[in-house]
């Protein structure tokens, strides 16, 4: 069950990141439309925890896992979202397109990698592994040479995955890595090009 769970997460994320990429390659028009939808995200996630959209809450468990449900719903769309419109404001369009699909196939890669093939506990968090980071940062990769050259395009890789393992924290809160690796992808990117 816990094997379709994370699964069904990764499949979706994938799908919700290739679907921003190929808007704003083909229509440049999702910038002010990922605004709205991070409004609306807000919104669905204020009144799941206030237990006002039951049936929405029933879908939600399909995809997110129940310790953010309770104390942040749609905590991954909503930084996915926020990582994405950031991506789209401050970077150039190929920046912006790597950064997302860095985020899109190299963290959905990590947890798949990682859940199916880990062996090796991550030295940077003990809940992640070697062979999740190693995946992630080579689909990233892979995906990456389109958009930027080989060597900048494995480099913003490999810092963006290696970043997105320790649970990084600001004030006591932790910051989700949806929003860490598609900013750092993206300053590596601006550095490099």
């Amino acid at each position: 069950m816990k094997q379709l769970f994370e699964l069904r997460r990764q499949v979706l994320h994938i799908v919700f990141g290739t679907t921003i990429v190929w808007i704003y390659s083909y229509y440049n028009t999702p910038i002010f439309f990922l605004l709205i939808l991070f409004v609306i995200s807000l919104y669905i996630s204020y009144e799941i925890k206030k237990n006002r959209f039951p049936i929405l809450t029933k879908y939600l468990k399909l995809f997110e896992r129940e310790k953010h449900i309770k104390k942040f719903p749609c905590r991954g769309l909503i930084f996915f979202i926020l990582g994405s419109y950031l991506s789209l404001i401050f970077f150039t369009k190929n920046i912006a397109i790597t950064s997302i699909l860095i985020l899109t196939y190299g963290d959905a890669f990590t947890n798949i990698t990682g859940f199916y093939f880990g062996k090796k506990v991550h030295f940077l968090n003990k809940k992640k592994t070697i062979e999740g980071t190693i995946g992630g940062v080579l689909i990233s990769f892979v995906i990456s040479i389109y958009y930027v050259q080989p060597g900048h395009a494995f480099l913003a890789s490999l810092i963006a995955i290696i970043l997105e393992a320790p649970q990084l924290q600001i004030f006591n809160h932790e910051i989700d890595d949806n929003l860490i690796i598609p900013i750092v992808s993206g300053l590596v990117l601006s550095l490099l090009i």
